[in-house]
């Protein structure tokens, strides 16, 4: 499956209750109560010059994650927990296009600015008049041969309201799909 598929995980995992400062220790959870999750395979939504294509929502929902839990508020691929699988054949390229304009603009939690990345001083090239957004998302796809414009850097985010990183530059990303064996 890893071969022919690539899987879409969640962007991020967020429990809907929080505490402020006070570590929180882990409930004591009955394990392998729920069958695991398969995810399902994603059909393409067109083509563009040539290539399957598949526009992508990112957004937020929420999810039981255990029937001794309240329910999970994630931030996930297609509304779902894990995302969905896209099949794809070797030297078949493939155009992604990942759409978090349903997000919120104001983070679940509070921005540690302290944290590289989270200032517009951390982005060489950024215009600096223009905060960083709070809520901003950028996939980077592991094993596969990708030009790096294509293949979701640190600053190359969007943000639910189209503000982008400094190195943004392709809203479709070209997946040629030309990894060896």
């Amino acid at each position: 499956m890893l071969q022919t598929g690539l899987t879409f995980g969640v962007a991020s995992a967020i429990p809907q209750t929080t505490s402020g400062t006070a570590a929180q220790s882990s409930p004591n959870l009955e394990k392998y109560v729920q069958p695991l999750p398969i995810p399902e395979v994603r059909d393409p939504d067109g083509k563009r010059r040539g290539a399957d294509t598949y526009e992508i929502p990112i957004t937020e929902f929420t999810q039981n994650l255990h029937p001794d839990l309240p329910d999970t508020t994630l931030w996930g691929f297609d509304g779902v927990y894990p995302g969905p699988l896209i099949e794809a054949r070797r030297n078949q390229r493939m155009m992604v296009r990942f759409d978090n304009s349903q997000l919120p603009t104001d983070h679940l939690f509070e921005v540690d600015e302290r944290i590289g990345g989270t200032t517009a001083e951390n982005h060489p090239g950024y215009d600096k008049a223009v905060p960083v957004p709070e809520v901003r998302t950028v996939t980077h796809f592991h094993g596969l041969k990708i030009a790096p414009e294509n293949d979701g850097q640190s600053d190359m985010w969007t943000s639910p309201s189209g503000v982008v990183g400094p190195r943004f530059t392709n809203e479709w990303q070209e997946l040629p799909m030309r990894q060896s064996d």
